[in-house]
């Protein structure tokens, strides 16, 4: 079995979905351990930090969690458009829950093993390192918590996707946003199917997109963002020189590093976008990214290694289990490194340690993912009603 996924995936899009959990690890290491960094602690001072910087799109987290929502809106309907069987939606819509609650549940009752086990020191870490995100396991326990469980089974199977919970794993708060949204985008891209042109795609678009804004749900946008791409791609995409994918790729960076914050070289784009939310910025270079890449023969090829590959393979176990493994593995590194080092070198150790230990952890994890995909594609081959096309 291959290390690195299935050949039939887009590597390019699976690479940048690989960079975008590295980010997310990257960012909350750098919250445990070098809090002084992100520039969101008020206690830390604010010259220091990343905050401001163009770095700072590099291992924005938050930025990165956005990307992942885009993504799952193009991927998910990206064939449907391109073959207009209404199967494929059929099949990812029934797929959806099992295809996350299995790898989601794991992960959160091998943190509720770590609780009764004794696994975690990020109380004494965080006293060292004056992090408030560490302190309060990733702000996964702000209120304290009984762990059990009978809670642990059902919130790492069903009450985060529907409620949000996240106790056991504060990175599992996206997943309420991943299967509500995903939903959003199989009928949206059912929606889009039938619509006669463009401008009526954009209206109905534009539509869902205000209505999540009134509703104050604004990670939504980022699906609607994925779905019209994959709606207006042609199938064949035109190819743009190189030199302006690289803009496009700098650009999207660039607006990954954006932090609704009139601070250093975002001043022109807060006065642009001060009055938006986030998430819409970060759509917006979300989906320039994508496209810089994909509109690029030599561009998208420098981006579908199999080093890409591998950490696309690994990407949703790895963003599942690095805050756990921060809290616990990486604690106990730092108290260690601290003990035969010093406190000036703990944070480093503990960081390397860290995230090697995120990678490998990763590995098993998605080789159980495979076998439960394959194991769910034959069962939805049973599932799924006979196949109509659709006009897109």
């Amino acid at each position: 079995m291959s290390l690195i996924g299935s050949a039939k995936r887009d590597a390019h899009l699976e690479t940048l979905r690989g960079l975008a959990a590295l980010s997310v690890l990257f960012w909350h290491t750098s919250l445990g351990f070098f809090p002084v960094l992100s520039g969101i602690f008020p206690a830390f001072p604010q010259d220091q930090s990343l905050r401001g910087s163009l770095a700072y799109g590099l291992f924005n987290g938050t930025a990165a969690v956005g990307f992942f929502f885009v993504l799952s809106g193009y991927v998910l309907t990206r064939s449907f458009f391109q073959s207009g069987n209404s199967v494929v939606l059929y099949k990812n819509a029934i797929k959806r829950w099992p295809r996350l609650a299995a790898p989601v549940g794991v992960v959160v009752l091998l943190s509720w093993a770590a609780i009764e086990m004794g696994f975690y020191h990020f109380t004494s870490v965080a006293r060292m390192t004056g992090s408030p995100w560490l302190f309060t396991f990733g702000y996964a326990s702000r209120e304290p918590f009984d762990p059990d469980f009978l809670g642990a089974l059902s919130q790492g199977f069903v009450t985060t996707f529907f409620r949000g919970d996240a106790t056991y794993d504060s990175s599992i708060w996206s997943m309420k946003f991943e299967m509500i949204g995903s939903f959003i985008s199989f009928a949206l891209a059912m929606m889009l199917a039938i619509a006669p042109n463009l401008a009526l795609r954009l209206y109905i678009s534009a539509v869902v997109i205000v209505a999540a804004s009134f509703a104050k749900q604004y990670w939504y946008i980022a699906f609607v963002g994925g779905v019209m791409l994959a709606a207006t791609l042609p199938r064949k995409p035109v190819q743009i020189p190189a030199w302006l994918s690289a803009i496009g790729i700098a650009f999207a960076m660039y607006l990954a590093g954006y932090s609704d914050t009139d601070i250093g070289v975002f001043h022109p784009l807060y006065l642009v976008a001060g009055q938006l939310p986030e998430i819409t910025v970060w759509t917006l270079g979300s989906l320039i990214l994508i496209l810089a890449i994909s509109l690029n023969d030599s561009i998208r090829t420098a981006f579908s290694g199999r080093v890409g590959r591998f950490l696309g393979w690994i990407s949703f176990p790895l963003y599942l289990i690095h805050v756990p493994l921060i809290c616990s593995f990486g604690c106990s590194a730092f108290l260690v490194a601290r003990d035969q080092l010093g406190q000036d070198l703990a944070p480093a150790v503990a960081a390397i340690a860290v995230i090697s230990m995120a990678i490998l952890a990763a590995i098993p994890l998605a080789l159980a993912s495979d076998w439960w995909l394959r194991l769910l594609n034959r069962v939805t081959e049973l599932a799924v009603p006979p196949p109509t096309r659709m006009s897109s």
